[in-house]
């Protein structure tokens, strides 16, 4: 199981898993969780909603950058990749998926969130 967001590093993630797929002749399997929108404190409440849409927005357009990529290196190389998408904390999408799978790749600098809310990376956190 590879996590993938909508990074350059996230795409290089999917590269290293169908590599190492492809070398011992595993099944890989790609998720993306998208986390709730939240809006940091320092805007007027008049605002949130627009701050709301607009982070919503950001995260689709990272949503569907991260399917874009586990396609276009995962299932063009590998006939049986398999593609998950959720919604909600990153972690626990994440560890609800891995429960499925022998290795579970991640990048090391991901956060979920603010550090407010998520004070640890979530490799830390899965």
């Amino acid at each position: 199981l590879v996590h993938v967001d909508g990074s350059e590093s996230g795409r290089r993630r999917v590269q290293f898993a169908v590599d190492l797929a492809m070398s011992v002749g595993a099944r890989l399997s790609g998720i993306h969780v998208t986390p709730p929108a939240e809006v940091p404190p320092l805007y007027k409440p008049t605002r949130v909603a627009e701050v709301t849409a607009y982070l919503s927005a950001k995260l689709a357009q990272d949503s569907t950058a991260a399917t874009v990529a586990f396609r276009e290196e995962a299932v063009a190389r590998l006939a049986d990749a398999c593609w998950f998408e959720a919604k909600g904390d990153v972690a626990k999408g994440i560890s609800d998926r891995a429960r499925y799978a022998d290795l579970v790749i991640i990048g090391q600098d991901e956060w979920q969130g603010s550090p407010e809310t998520h004070p640890l990376p979530i490799a830390h956190s899965v």
